[in-house]
């Protein structure tokens, strides 16, 4: 199944004045096309995938060396953020084999973010960092993580207390806790139940001494998923909802706002351009 829409606004001839942001996570793809002067949503398309073929069919309808910026957003599970006063790009490789056990070909990224002061380690697959490569050669290449963290930093500053964001991913999901700008927490844990995941929500607000009465929960992921993970934690926390459209975004009149929900994670990265 894919859906696509293209605003009115929308002109191959301005492909130069245009953002194009593309998403891979495990078998759901999606692409989305953001107007740079006016940060406004103008097209974006999504589906399901069965192998890296079927992504490269759709991409190759492209003339990527037109747009004005392109990037790709990784949903991917090996990665470490690290302060960036601690961080030694000579020693990414053996920092993320700390964590996790990577295969000998794996292309090892890094996402700097300079208004968190951290440094986001990740590796990329092989096949799928060759395939990207190809085909997208100039883009910036990004960990969901570091959308994560923003995300969560952004709703933090607007709020005055604690907030926790919560990324759902097939047997995994990511957990961040910002307060007033700064993270506090960001990980992730092995969850495949809904009892998987309040668990794990309730160790961590336990080890970090927070109030689930009172702190704000932000759920993203597949909508479906989302509104069901919402239905099960709303009788144990008293605020809880699913991440806002981003406030910095607009999207065009003939573009349904709901659609775009299945962007928030590459929305939220514009932060770190």
């Amino acid at each position: 199944m894919q859906e696509r829409f293209f605003s009115e606004k929308f002109h191959h001839e301005l492909l130069h004045s245009y953002h194009f942001i593309v998403l891979i996570n495990h078998s759901f793809w999606s692409w989305s096309v953001v107007e740079q002067e006016t940060n406004m949503i103008i097209g974006g398309s999504n589906g399901i995938y069965h192998s890296l073929f079927d992504i490269e069919k759709e991409l190759n309808q492209w003339d990527f060396n037109s747009f004005g910026k392109l990037s790709i957003l990784f949903v991917l599970e090996e990665n470490m953020l690290v302060p960036s006063s601690f961080f030694d790009q000579n020693k990414s490789k053996e920092l993320l084999q700390f964590c996790y056990d990577l295969p000998q070909n794996a292309f090892i990224e890094i996402n700097t973010i300079p208004t968190l002061e951290i440094t986001n380690l990740f590796s990329i697959p092989e096949e799928l960092y060759s395939m990207t490569n190809r085909l997208l050669p100039k883009a910036i290449r990004y960990h969901v993580s570091t959308a994560s963290v923003l995300a969560a930093h952004h709703l933090s500053q607007q709020k005055f207390h604690p907030v926790l964001l919560i990324d759902i991913y097939p047997g995994v999901m990511f957990l961040t806790v910002a307060d007033g700008g700064k993270i506090l927490f960001a990980n992730y844990f092995k969850s495949t139940t809904q009892e998987d995941m309040l668990y794990w929500i309730v160790r961590l607000l336990e080890q970090l001494e927070l109030d689930g009465s009172k702190i704000p929960l932000y759920l993203n992921g597949e909508k479906p998923q989302v509104n069901e993970r919402i239905g099960y934690l709303i009788s144990y926390f008293n605020n809880i909802s699913a991440v806002p459209f981003p406030s910095f975004l607009s999207v065009a009149e003939d573009i349904p706002e709901d659609f775009c929900q299945s962007f928030i994670d590459a929305f939220y990265l514009l932060l770190c351009e």
